[in-house]
């Protein structure tokens, strides 16, 4: 996980050493993660602590995979992808037609 990852968007992720650092409330902020589970092809990681009010998580689906949204995975299954949220679970990797944010999702740099 370790490196940078950013969106179409031009947000990024900055993982080191167990903690990320992502741009929440307009402003650069560092957490951990904690409490990781796997549902619908996707591992669900919550930040600590918590943002307010709301909270956040990352989600993040393997390349190779499919994440089980509902509505179709709208994201580049042949590559790592990770989507930032606080609410919409595995929904928001299906496509902006479906509902979904795809748009949003996070590849590794290379």
């Amino acid at each position: 996980m370790d490196g940078t990852w950013t969106n179409s968007h031009g947000y990024k992720l900055v993982f080191q050493d167990g903690k990320i650092t992502a741009n929440v409330d307009n402003s650069n902020q560092t957490f951990s993660l904690a409490n990781p589970t796997e549902s619908q092809n996707t591992v669900f990681v919550a930040f600590t602590p918590a943002p307010k009010p709301d909270g956040m998580s990352i989600m993040i689906a393997t390349k190779g995979t499919e994440v089980d949204s509902g509505s179709g995975d709208g994201t580049i299954t042949s590559k790592d992808r990770i989507i930032m949220g606080n609410n919409g679970g595995a929904t928001l990797f299906a496509s902006e037609d479906n509902g979904g944010a795809s748009d949003t999702a996070y590849y590794r740099n290379n």
